[in-house]
């Protein structure tokens, strides 16, 4: 999955995430988006990136 891909699924499923996840760990992942999106595109080109609910 490409960074641009993964960054619109996430914004697009902010709210479900948000929800599941919390705000501490959604807002976690506000700020590690566009820095992961930025590794990604410029070292990988691609990635998984699994979200799991806390136990």
């Amino acid at each position: 999955m490409s960074g641009q891909l993964m960054d619109v699924l996430y914004h697009d499923h902010h709210d479900e995430i948000l929800e599941r996840y919390g705000a501490r760990t959604t807002a976690q992942m506000d700020a590690a988006m566009p820095l992961l999106r930025e590794f990604v595109h410029d070292h990988l080109g691609y990635y998984v990136f699994l979200l799991r609910k806390p136990l």
